[in-house]
């Protein structure tokens, strides 16, 4: 029995150790399909701990395979003295350029996290020791002079879409958006010119939003609202209304545009690739994977000693790394700016196709996330399971994060909220004369709230969360527990102490 078992994990372990690179290819493939569709359904996920959590994983596992299976490659490379049915395995020296690819990451999430943008120097020096380690593998390994020409065109696009990485990551960071606000007047004085001449009504709000993009960008890139260009910040703080929807509505949607533009430049390469250099780099990396398809084709079409399994390998890669290129240039042809660039060129016709689709797009979840401070304070009848969970994630250092989830939920914003919001924010207005910290008239008669409001913000901030809960608590007449009551007394005695 145990020579048995010790046979079946010698076949194992050989059958891991002729097809690990194979695996881990494909997981690279893998990976980098599952972050182009999935890695934008954040932005519009309300569970963003749910949906967060895998796309983070993948986007880390992504960079650690492919890194892996370079350096795997590198240990491997093929020589002269290798027998026959190790040579059948040669066209896998022919994937270090795909890893390349891989590397450079998909147009939907090019970064994970603002702070990622400021990592593009360290990116350019992975970009600097990868593309080294790749040409290493290829030139060290022997797998005939007629991969050299599909290889070398494979690797244009590779180096082209790792350089468009690391240039979107630049391009996101704080002092690159701090240099390009004054770069972008032309591009607005040209989206206002054409939407004069606009007749769909949604086209209006995308026009107001392409408008405030510089304004937007600035507010993101930490400067004040007297440090902002005085043209841009009219375009930003204007109180636009139009026929035919409410105030709330369309404010709520110029806003979902304008945040919807940004995260465009914060996370994915749409800065890039919607720019004449990124375009023709696109397009050049496009035609030269065309041309080593076409090459490799010709090549395995005359006969060959190569792994079918590899070769069809091959060919999941070539027809994957298509498809993805397909998607990314439908999904830059359906936003905002390239609505602008048809109907700067009288495009009239492609531009209400794209303007539809943008209409008929999920920008954000259209929901908000509520955490519950005093639901966090008092100690509630909790489950062994939660218990043991909660202690778990102390010693693991997310305590914080483990009461954030279990805390919070996530609340729909009806149109009456955003009416709400848009009329209050029209009274702080120039023409309406009020000054801009100052409260609703209804909060504002309120004693208790304007004793809140003098403390600092950290104290009027959590003052403010505990009123809000009062305040609801009166309204619904619900049971308020003692454990309630007491944190709202203690509260307000720290307000009149302080």
């Amino acid at each position: 029995m145990a020579e048995r078992s010790k046979s079946s994990a010698t076949v194992i372990a050989q059958v891991w150790s002729d097809w690990e690179i194979q695996l881990y290819v494909l997981l690279s493939f893998v990976l980098q399909i599952f972050l182009f569709f999935v890695g934008s359904l954040r932005r519009r996920s309300g569970h963003k701990t749910l949906v967060r959590f895998p796309i983070w994983l993948a986007y880390l596992l992504a960079d650690l395979v492919a890194v892996y299976a370079l350096g795997y490659l590198s240990r491997h490379v093929a020589t002269t003295t290798m027998n026959r049915d190790e040579r059948r395995h040669e066209l896998t020296f022919f994937w270090a350029p795909f890893l390349l690819i891989h590397l450079g990451g998909q147009d939907t999430v090019t970064a994970f996290s603002i702070e990622d943008n400021e990592l593009w120097l360290r990116h350019l020096l992975n970009l600097l020791a990868q593309v080294w380690l790749a040409l290493y593998v290829f030139w060290k390994s022997t797998p005939g002079d007629r991969l050299v020409v599909p290889a070398a065109f494979v690797f244009v696009a590779g180096i082209i879409k790792y350089g468009e990485r690391t240039w979107a990551l630049k391009s996101g960071s704080e002092s690159a958006l701090r240099s390009s606000g004054a770069s972008n007047g032309a591009a607005v004085k040209q989206v206002v010119r054409v939407g004069a001449e606009a007749d769909l009504q949604y086209s209006e709000i995308v026009r107001c939003a392409l408008c405030s993009e510089t304004g937007v960008r600035d507010v993101f890139a930490g400067r004040k609202l007297h440090q902002i260009d005085s043209e841009a910040s009219e375009k930003l703080t204007n109180n636009v209304a139009f026929e035919g929807l409410e105030d709330g509505e369309v404010h709520f949607k110029i806003v979902e545009i304008e945040l919807g533009l940004m995260y465009d430049e914060l996370y994915t390469k749409a800065k890039v690739v919607q720019t004449l250099p990124g375009t023709i780099l696109r397009c050049v990396s496009f035609i030269s994977m065309i041309v080593a398809f076409v090459v490799f084709v010709t090549m395995i079409s005359g006969g060959s000693y190569y792994s079918r399994a590899d070769v069809a390998i091959t060919y999941v890669l070539f027809i994957g790394a298509f498809c993805l290129e397909v998607c990314a240039v439908f999904s830059v042809m359906m936003s905002p700016r390239a609505w602008a660039f048809l109907e700067g060129r009288r495009c009239h016709t492609l531009a209400r196709v794209v303007c539809a689709r943008l209409q008929a797009r999920q920008w954000w979840s259209n929901s908000m996330g509520q955490y519950n401070f005093l639901s966090s304070c008092i100690p509630g009848r909790t489950g062994l399971f939660s218990a043991l969970l909660t202690k778990i994630m102390g010693l693991l250092g997310a305590k914080q994060l483990w009461s954030n989830i279990l805390h919070s939920k996530h609340a729909e914003v009806s149109k009456g909220l955003k009416d709400t919001i848009s009329t209050f924010l029209g009274e702080l207005q120039p023409e309406s004369r009020v000054p801009f910290h100052a409260p609703p008239t209804s909060l504002s008669s309120c004693p208790s709230f304007r004793e809140i409001i003098r403390n600092d913000f950290t104290q009027a901030l959590l003052f403010l969360h505990v009123f809000t809960d009062l305040f609801l608590h009166k309204v619904g007449t619900p049971v308020i527990t003692e454990e309630t009551r007491g944190l709202m007394e203690m509260a307000a005695r720290r307000m009149r102490s302080s």
